[in-house]
């Protein structure tokens, strides 16, 4: 597993597992031009969007800033933003790694 400082426009294609300080973490797949991403909250934290998995249009990542995540709805849905915690790691999974909730 490879830590890196951020996740951004340049970042490789890959699953990436991002920690944040109150204590959820974020699994984001960066897939043919597409950032997925998926919440395993803290225990006792609020229900959000992101706990089921989706496509994201906006990512903002660095460690020692606040993760945040934006979704446009388009003509019928409404914008969904998330400002979480502040990301403390993110690392690099092994490219075997699945995820069942892609499709």
């Amino acid at each position: 597993m490879h830590s890196i400082d951020q996740l951004g426009a340049g970042t490789a294609p890959g699953i990436y597992m991002v920690t944040t300080s109150n204590g959820s973490t974020y699994t984001v797949v960066f897939s043919r031009g597409q950032r997925l991403v998926k919440r395993s909250p803290a225990p006792g934290a609020e229900p959000l969007w992101l706990d089921e998995g989706g496509p994201v249009h906006q990512l903002e990542c660095a460690i020692g800033q606040p993760l945040r995540a934006y979704h446009s709805g388009g003509y019928t849905d409404s914008d969904l933003t998330l400002r979480a915690g502040v990301v403390e790691s993110i690392v690099r999974l092994p490219d075997a790694t699945e995820v069942d909730w892609v499709q």
